[in-house]
């Protein structure tokens, strides 16, 4: 079997940026489906992907080792990290799912075997639409937690000045107000997580920690930005609520350092950005010498979620998946069947690869009247 095409599929998402599918096709009819979705956008993306075309071409895609190791020489060069490693990420996921195609298997079975089949999910982007007040967004935390979800994240903090980093009082007081508000409506049996984004100083994270204490959260989400695991550490010998990081973390390389300065309770890879399932199942397995669980980072496409719920399965030190509760309303559409959402956890049934399948001419419909007019 020798790959023929490595193919890139920009389409629209519910967020701010778009979905980055790619399609790995073989001479023996097997086509792998990823995903190098990535922010802010998808051309350089793209252009890395067009890349690993030319230099995939007539390499057998079961050879998944080989391959990751030659797109990552090949691309080092231009960076071994961001959108380099979001397009390695994409083929590497795809050709995962060429060979649970071809050997008939889930890819869960292929890393090794299931932990668990059916994969908790935590809630986000379940206040679309809300306005941005405690009880709103108390009404839209209830609504979820009656789907079933008995985790959710959001970003309290509606303002801070990009440039100092710094939160102001008053920021801090309506962030407060928001989760002790979503705490109340949705009790004790449902997890609170929150994310700052990286956009915070260290004194007003730890003003911020101390505030939401009480509410019992399950992780704060980037307090300050990866590059300095040592400070990420500091902040967490000095507060009592756990520390959650890995979004912009790229492969095991990345993940080594926070995990040596002992700078984070949880860890987020995101399998599609990190260097797809071969790289997040190497970071999960490091993790695991630390005690530390996963809860993988995901609000991408459902190619994104199917592949996450695969590596959630296959790993014990696994936490919970994150998943957009709301999402675009051609989600499901671009699926030969819906994403198998059952009471807040995703169900994976024993299909071979992913599970499910794109429905490309649905892809290339969005593609098409997502594309600007020249």
């Amino acid at each position: 079997m020798k790959i023929t095409a490595v193919r890139s599929h920009r389409i629209p998402s519910a967020l701010e940026w778009p979905w980055i599918l790619v399609s790995v096709e073989t001479d023996a009819g097997i086509t792998g489906v990823g995903d190098a979705t990535n922010f802010p956008g998808g051309r350089t993306v793209e252009g890395a992907l067009a890349e690993l075309d030319t230099l995939l071409r007539g390499e057998d895609p079961r050879r998944i080792g080989p391959l990751w190791t030659k797109m990552a020489r090949h691309l080092t060069y231009i960076g071994s990290a961001g959108a380099s490693v979001g397009a390695i990420s994409g083929v590497d996921i795809a050709l995962w799912d060429i060979v649970g195609k071809w050997t008939r298997q889930p890819i869960y079975q292929l890393l090794g075997g299931a932990y668990r089949t059916r994969v908790p999910l935590y809630a986000n982007n379940w206040f679309a639409g809300a306005a941005r007040t405690p009880d709103a967004y108390a009404e839209a935390a209830r609504r979820i937690a009656g789907q079933g979800y008995r985790a959710i994240k959001f970003d309290p903090l509606t303002s801070v000045d990009p440039d100092s980093r710094e939160a102001s009082g008053a920021d801090l007081a309506g962030a407060a107000a928001l989760v002790a508000a979503v705490r109340e409506a949705v009790g004790s049996q449902v997890e609170v997580a929150i994310d700052t984004h990286a956009r915070l100083n260290t004194p007003s994270v730890i003003r911020l920690a101390e505030m939401l204490e009480p509410y019992r959260i399950w992780f704060l989400e980037e307090p300050v930005g990866p590059e300095t695991p040592e400070a990420m550490a500091d902040i967490r010998r000095r507060v009592r609520v756990p520390i959650c990081t890995g979004e912009r973390l790229f492969t095991r390389h990345g993940f080594r350092r926070v995990l040596e300065t002992h700078a984070a309770d949880i860890l987020m890879p995101d399998v599609v950005r990190t260097g797809g399932l071969s790289e997040a199942k190497a970071i999960a397995q490091l993790a695991e010498m630390y005690y530390v669980p996963i809860a993988p980072h995901n609000p991408n496409s459902p190619v994104a979620s199917l592949a996450s719920a695969q590596l959630c399965a296959a790993i014990p030190n696994f936490a919970r998946l994150e998943f957009l509760a709301v999402d675009a309303p051609w989600r499901d559409e671009i699926l030969t069947a819906p994403l198998p959402v059952e009471d807040g956890h995703l169900v994976l049934s024993d299909r071979p690869g992913l599970g499910i399948d794109v429905r490309w001419d649905h892809v290339e419909r969005l593609a098409a009247n997502s594309r600007p007019v020249s």
